[in-house]
């Protein structure tokens, strides 16, 4: 996907000013996008928009993020990290504003398309350029360096974009949304990509679209498939709750902004400690299996918070056990992928396990919108429980556990 060699002599590492430039612009960027990822369907919901409304704002965000990831190689082999980087940046912050100009639901729609495009090409490029600003020996600390970056911002930022749209007014929130994203290209612009931005021709004119690629999309499938699955209806459930738990417990701010707050710290705990445990083989217990059903029970908390109004507990509980329960099934996912498929697989892996969380995440506002019009908050996050569970079945099977 990327040159081997770099064609000029850069400082390399986690302490190089790369890559501390990386990360501050990845912090910048995430954070506009964290901060409108609630707010964006509450202004659907406010103006009219409907359930089903506030559901596309966040599908389409997600679905034109999935469709840019699959182009990735091909455009950074043409432009270079710097240039995608700064690119998805501008395309993520500079629409933001128009979100205060209309309600409409087309409007409000189109805008997160656009602004989903380039939160592909951040995602992409950000993790990949984070590896290749290290030596080799500290590509486990770069990755988790900038998981910080990327994972800090959904602390403060998602709960705060529920209050900032009840205090500050839609149009301020939006331009601090866009604003965020757009101040990130000023320390992109000054990263040293190690040259990356010059591809050999060779490379750079690979057609990904190939016949190599569908077999290879036909064995990533075949070999991927279970925990691929595991991840979808994690993400679903994550998308679902992060569109409408905020509209579900409404005018209660104080709940919405507790359980955003603790849902992604509790991920963020859960991957770290199911890398843990992985990384010190503990035998053959289930951590997978184990994640899907704190996950579940989670999403069970969060039903019943949504049908009683005065169950605060139950509500951060749920955020916090779904929070620990998909955080390790992100971890083990992605493990369990990457093993399966082999160094040779690695990309498709990544790729898969990508697509899998995003287009699970579109997925999931989509779907509980639709059943958010006739069943009710409670009904939804109840059928979120259900297909979580239901997927853990995959991963108790006998077979799955032998083969991983």
């Amino acid at each position: 996907m990327i040159a081997d060699v770099p064609t000029q002599s850069v400082a390399l590492g986690i302490r190089s000013a790369s890559f501390r430039l990386l990360l501050l612009g990845s912090l910048g960027s995430f954070s506009g996008f964290g901060l409108l990822l609630p707010a964006v369907p509450l202004r659907a919901l406010n103006t009219g928009s409907g359930e089903v409304g506030a559901g596309l704002t966040t599908a389409a965000l997600m679905l034109t993020t999935v469709a840019a990831q699959l182009l990735m190689p091909r455009l950074i082999a043409r432009l270079g990290y710097r240039w995608t980087l700064g690119l998805g940046s501008l395309l993520l912050g500079l629409p933001a504003p128009l979100y205060a100009l209309s309600s409409a639901t087309e409007a409000l729609v189109g805008v997160s398309a656009v602004r989903g495009l380039g939160f592909g090409l951040i995602t992409v490029a950000g993790s990949a350029l984070a590896v290749e600003l290290v030596p080799g020996g500290q590509r486990g600390r770069a990755t988790a360096l900038y998981g910080v970056a990327v994972g800090v911002p959904q602390l403060f930022c998602l709960p705060g974009g529920v209050w900032a749209v009840e205090s500050l007014g839609s149009l301020t929130l939006f331009l601090i949304g866009g604003l965020l994203p757009v101040m990130a290209v000023v320390p992109i612009a000054f990263i040293r990509s190690v040259a990356y931005d010059a591809i050999p021709r060779e490379r750079a004119t690979a057609d990904p679209a190939g016949a190599g690629q569908a077999m290879s999309w036909v064995r990533t499938v075949r070999l991927l498939g279970v925990p691929w699955l595991v991840m979808v209806a994690g993400a679903i459930a994550f998308g679902g709750l992060v569109t409408f738990f905020p509209a579900s417990v409404a005018p209660r701010t104080s709940v919405a902004t507790a359980v955003l707050f603790a849902l992604p710290l509790a991920m963020i705990t859960g991957r770290w400690v199911s890398g843990v445990a992985t990384d010190r083989a503990v035998g053959n217990t289930p951590l997978l299996t184990v994640g899907v059903g704190v996950a579940a029970s989670g999403l069970a908390a969060i039903t019943v918070a949504s049908a009683r109004p005065d169950a605060f507990t139950s509500a951060v509980l749920g955020g916090v056990l779904f929070g620990l329960g998909f955080g390790a099934v992100q971890n083990q996912t992605l493990v369990l992928m990457f093993g399966r498929a082999g160094r040779s697989g690695v990309q498709w892996a990544s790729a898969a396990w990508n697509i899998a969380y995003d287009a699970g995440t579109g997925i999931g506002a989509l779907l509980l919108g639709t059943v958010v019009a006739y069943q009710g908050y409670a009904g939804a996050f109840g059928l979120t429980a259900i297909v979580v569970l239901l997927s853990g079945v995959l991963t108790a099977n006998r077979s799955f556990r032998r083969a991983s």
